[in-house]
């Protein structure tokens, strides 16, 4: 028995080492919840079979990043969950409980963090000179036309636009391309990384 879970850690740490590749190859290319399986299937694979599965594993996901226009975090679908005061939506539907005077959006990280702008009628993130939240041209992780905030009466929506990188909810859930969510003062969301992350706030 002692043996046993002997060869169970070894092929764990095993299993992390390899699972290292792709889990770092996944924060290089914005796919950080696809390193994140990577790294606990190879894990996994380590403990089952020792060293070989776990590399097979992690050349596996390494080829799937690489060819991923898309990160695999979980995708918001038919649900709406509120928590602590904000409102998420997949549909139209879902309004922010409460009457919002003016609202902008705080970068917290990033290269643009400290500047805030005004929602106003609308926001949108992206590299091109349109872009009312404008990255510079070879900001990694951020789409060309990326995502819109705005306002629909009462409720903030905020809806990716076909973006190749993703964006996120704080708790790491995906947004579903051109498929609004509803969100409320204090709500954060990321486009690609948390590294490019906002704050909704009310002046």
């Amino acid at each position: 028995m002692a043996y046993l879970i002997v060869a169970i850690i070894i092929g764990a740490i095993v299993g992390a080492l390899f699972g290292l590749i792709p889990f770092f190859i996944g924060r290089s290319r914005c796919r950080d919840n696809m390193g994140n399986l990577a790294m606990l299937c190879c894990c996994v694979g380590g403990m089952i079979s020792g060293g070989t599965l776990a590399f097979l594993v992690a050349v596996g996901f390494t080829i799937a990043i690489m060819v991923s226009n898309h990160d695999t975090a979980p995708i918001l679908r038919n649900k709406t969950q509120t928590t602590g005061g904000v409102v998420y939506s997949n549909n139209n539907t879902g309004a922010a409980p409460t009457s919002y005077g003016t609202v902008s959006v705080m970068a917290i990280s990033g290269s643009l963090k400290g500047r805030v702008y005004n929602l106003g009628n609308g926001l949108t993130f992206g590299r091109t000179s349109g872009s009312s939240v404008r990255f510079s041209s070879n900001e990694s992780g951020i789409s060309s036309t990326h995502c819109k905030l705005y306002r629909q009466g009462n409720a903030i929506m905020l809806v990716d636009l076909g973006s190749s990188y993703g964006t996120f909810l704080d708790d790491g859930r995906q947004l579903m391309r051109n498929n609004p969510v509803s969100l409320g003062i204090g709500s954060r969301f990321y486009l690609g990384t948390r590294n490019n992350t906002f704050e909704i706030v009310q002046n």
